[in-house]
């Protein structure tokens, strides 16, 4: 039998050169779609509203198309930083039982498999939507207050 001639220590080393290539990666994948989403929708609004303005059929064709796109586009982009994560989330697995401890735990507790892109976007407006819930629920509760002949209809 032939002896491995790399320490755990090397084995570590070079796990953690992936760990560190692949956590830039997915940096590098979030930059890229905070500027893909930066100039690509101002950039889609403008040219359906031009187009809309000359010709509606036509302006409703292209934003619907534009939508397409960009849901696309997005997905590529989620998709590839996805799997970025999860062989990030196996490196810290397999770091961490050579380690003997938890060492690396970001991407396996907050990553983005555990929150992902979408789900960021509900933390963000699903207090929005709660709020105009509320003023919509309160604004049917006082109307039906009202006597009847006291409603607007």
């Amino acid at each position: 039998m032939i002896a491995n001639p790399f320490s755990t220590s090397d084995k570590v080393n070079s796990l953690l050169f992936e760990y560190n290539s692949l956590r830039s990666e997915i940096m590098q994948r979030n930059s890229v779609f905070n500027q893909y989403c930066v100039i690509s929708v101002p950039a889609s609004v403008a040219a359906v509203s031009v187009v809309t303005s000359a010709f509606p059929p036509l302006g409703i064709v292209l934003f619907l198309v534009i939508c397409c796109l960009l849901y696309v586009v997005f997905r590529i982009i989620e998709f590839d930083t996805l799997a970025a994560a999860a062989r990030v989330r196996e490196l810290e697995a397999q770091i961490n039982e050579m380690a003997g401890e938890r060492l690396l735990t970001w991407e396996t507790d907050h990553g983005l498999n555990s929150v992902g892109y979408r789900d960021r976007f509900r933390y963000i407006f699903d207090p929005v939507f709660d709020y105009c819930r509320t003023m919509m629920n309160s604004r049917t509760a006082a109307q039906s207050n009202r006597p009847a002949e006291e409603r607007v209809e």
